[in-house]
């Protein structure tokens, strides 16, 4: 193992979290403006598809990054 790509194995972690809570902050935001007609998708069944698709989407990066990286 090279020791230049020892920084890169361990920053992307963190960049993924920072994107995580981004878009979870950009999805709260808009999810309390209220029920207007073009955000059905957030308002449906109580914001059901954000939270079954956090926890697939965000292993699912690391995953993926993961298998890129190494």
């Amino acid at each position: 193992m090279k020791k230049r790509n020892i920084g890169i194995r361990r920053v992307y972690f963190y960049l993924i979290m920072y994107l995580t809570i981004l878009l979870s902050a950009m999805n709260l935001f808009i999810f309390s403006l209220g029920d207007l007609r073009y955000l059905n998708v957030i308002h449906y069944q109580d914001n059901l598809i954000a939270k079954l698709a956090y926890w697939p989407v965000v292993l699912g990066t690391m995953a993926i990054v993961t298998l890129v990286i190494l």
